[in-house]
């Protein structure tokens, strides 16, 4: 699975497509990010480091789009007792909750639809960037500080368990929406669930998501003291 040594096999002279037969999704975004990653390892001499490099430009990447989201959610907050006294007020009329609910979404500048769109533009971003780890033969028998094999999943437990424990942190950070109560729940079951699938998966995987939701974290403090400013001034 040596993608340029598969290019190089050329019998007659021609292209064999061999590096076609590694099946990633979104080789669009796949292939690029595999190169950056080989990149970030001749600049770091360490597969781990690599990983962390690679999540830190992804970050940088899409940070524009997720500030989007996180400032949209910061809003969404401040008008959920508004929409809840809408709720109650015309509970039994869907059609004019709805208009009411539109009016205050537009008398306050808010866009129902603010976090959505941003977060689908980020989504093939992180299912390639998920697939190049979980293919990159590069990773095989690579060691990062006491993982042995970053293709493996890791030996005791440790990053998948952290990766759990930052991502209830950083949910229990995130905005309330207008559902506190079901949001409450996701903040105990997203990360149960994460937990449960990082369990199995490569280590190298592992530190990627750890270190995406320490990133998130960071991000998250510094929305919250942009939005503090913002409502003092």
């Amino acid at each position: 699975k040596y993608n340029s040594d598969l290019q190089k096999v050329r019998p007659g002279g021609e292209d064999a497509h061999l590096a076609d037969d590694i099946d990633v999704t979104f080789a669009v975004l796949s292939r690029p990010m595999l190169a950056l990653l080989k990149l970030f390892y001749r600049l770091s001499g360490n597969w781990g480091i690599a990983i962390i490099l690679l999540t830190v430009f992804v970050k940088v990447v899409t940070f524009y789009p997720t500030q989007r989201t996180l400032l949209s959610a910061k809003k969404m907050q401040r008008l959920a007792p508004k929409i809840a006294a809408l709720r109650k007020k015309y509970g039994n009329d869907k059609q004019k909750l709805g208009v009411e609910t539109m009016n205050l979404y537009k008398a306050h500048g808010v866009s129902p639809f603010g976090g959505c769109l941003p977060s689908l533009i980020q989504m093939p971003i992180w299912i390639a960037l998920f697939s190049t780890l979980n293919y990159a033969v590069e990773l095989h028998r690579s060691s990062f500080l006491y993982i042995a094999d970053l293709s493996a999943k890791d030996p005791y437990y440790a990053t998948p368990l952290l990766m759990g424990a930052v991502m209830f942190l950083q949910m229990r950070m995130s905005p309330a929406g207008a559902d506190p109560q079901q949001q409450k729940m996701m903040a105990f079951m997203m990360p149960i669930m994460f937990t449960g699938f990082s369990l199995f998966l490569p280590a190298g995987l592992a530190t990627y998501t750890l270190t995406s939701y320490l990133l998130g974290i960071l991000q998250q403090l510094y929305v919250n003291w942009q939005d503090r400013r913002l409502t003092a001034a």
